[in-house]
């Protein structure tokens, strides 16, 4: 049996003594340990511009949505800040501020009177937690046609007849229908009553989230008046459209003129779409085959096209097939090529030109190399990125056209002109181009 020392014992009392005084114990009791802060909770959004279900939006609009709290810039990517129009994505330039905790989406381009989804999904916040999934719906302004002219050529500035058409609209500013004259009456004013309707007249419907349903052209009848009873409707266009309003199919009936309204050919078409929404491929019947319906297997195929984006989702090219292949398989590497248009883009996101391929003098067969530039069109925009001027021809040669568009402050259109020729001195852009058409459009709101 050991036996302890009285100095060791002293030792040890004056060692436990020390430590329930620095506890706290020798006086009043011990404190409790202080308890940490709770985590913060993950960021949110506080507001979207437009808010939701804001309406008569402008096309040139900038959104945004903003935070309350600082969110992990490598999150914020187009995968999870999305814009669709109607079921289809749309190419967008995503940016952060992290001072602002502000989320900045730079569309390349709003279209007029169509319904938006902005929706943020899959964000991390600065803390490393999930920000909760939200959306926000908006309409852009409908700038429709109010009116136009169109001038049909003899020669080379005799203009033969004159088509007004003036645009109807329903209570969301669709353009419901088109009456088309070449003689303005006795008031010699264009767009008023007493205009004489010929050919033909057109109506439209719509879906409720603004997509074109159909159009129709409807002929006199037996009365021969327009507008009455017994006037003879054709079908000229009918969609059909996926559950999230992406179109899924078209049937086009063209006419060959309008005065006569002689069809002369009908066409079907089917979309498809990768795993985001984005259009793939169209592909277009030209005969409805042995069983005579549209969209079965026995469909005479006419041609295909395959569209390719670039990294902020603009279209890059679109590439027209006049066969799948080996493979059977439209969009494939072994599509049958035979022309293909390829888009470029200036540092702003606004289209810059197109430049569109063929086989030159069509002395190559389909699949040959379609390399030969046959022409190319061109974008102008003033300070507010509107496009003022589309110009398009061979290259090098002013042997084609160009429109002149103008707007107003809020980048309504104003006007459309059309000019389809260089005139006598060949040089678009100076005085003597011949106008060929022209377009008002609505800018109330």
């Amino acid at each position: 049996m050991t036996t302890t020392s009285r100095a060791a014992r002293l030792g040890l009392l004056a060692f436990l003594f020390a430590e329930l005084t620095a506890c706290g114990g020798g006086g009043g009791g011990s404190s409790p340990a202080p308890v940490p802060p709770p985590p913060p909770p993950a960021a949110t959004v506080q507001s979207f511009s437009p808010a939701d279900m804001s309406t008569q939006i402008d096309v040139q609009s900038t959104l945004s949505v903003s935070f309350d709290q600082a969110l992990a810039p490598a999150s914020v990517t187009r995968a999870h800040v999305r814009l669709v129009a109607q079921g289809v994505p749309v190419a967008t330039k995503v940016t952060y501020d992290d001072a602002k905790h502000s989320v900045r989406i730079d569309p390349m381009g709003l279209d007029y009177g169509r319904t938006y989804t902005l929706t943020v999904s899959g964000l991390v916040d600065a803390n490393g937690k999930t920000v909760a999934d939200r959306h926000a719906v908006f309409t852009t302004w409908y700038n429709g046609e109010a009116s136009g002219v169109s001038l049909t050529f003899t020669g080379w500035d005799t203009s033969t007849v004159y088509r007004a058409q003036v645009d109807t609209f329903d209570a969301s500013g669709n353009p419901t229908g088109s009456d088309f004259s070449n003689d303005a009456g006795p008031d010699a004013t264009w767009g008023t009553a007493d205009d004489v309707l010929f050919g033909s007249y057109a109506t439209d419907t719509y879906r409720n989230d603004g997509q074109l349903a159909s159009e129709a052209s409807f002929s006199a009848g037996t009365d021969g008046a327009w507008h009455t009873a017994d006037d003879v409707s054709t079908p000229v266009k009918t969609r059909t459209f996926l559950p999230n309003g992406a179109l899924s199919t078209e049937t086009i009936i063209s006419a060959t003129d309008p005065d006569g309204g002689n069809l002369d050919s009908e066409t079907y078409t089917t979309y498809s779409y990768d795993a985001d929404g984005t259009r793939k491929t169209a592909v277009t019947a030209t005969g409805k085959g042995a069983d005579g319906v549209w969209g079965t297997a026995d469909d005479v195929i006419g041609w295909g096209i395959t569209y390719t984006y670039d990294d902020l989702g603009r279209l890059e090219k679109r590439q027209y097939a006049s066969s799948p292949g080996a493979d059977g398989l439209w969009g494939t590497a072994d599509d049958v090529t035979y022309e293909h248009a390829q888009y470029f883009y200036l540092a702003s996101g606004r289209l810059d030109r197109v430049e569109f391929y063929d086989r030159g003098s069509h002395s190559g067969t389909p699949g040959a190399p379609d390399n030969v530039l046959s022409s190319v069109g061109t974008c102008s925009y003033d300070a507010a990125n509107n496009l003022v001027q589309y110009k398009y021809g061979a290259p090098g040669v002013d042997n084609g056209g160009y429109t002149l568009t103008t707007y107003d402050a809020h980048n309504n259109r104003l006007t459309l002109k059309l000019y389809d020729s260089a005139g006598a001195d060949g040089i678009l852009g100076t005085a003597d181009d011949r106008l060929a058409g022209w377009r008002t459009y609505v800018t109330t709101r």
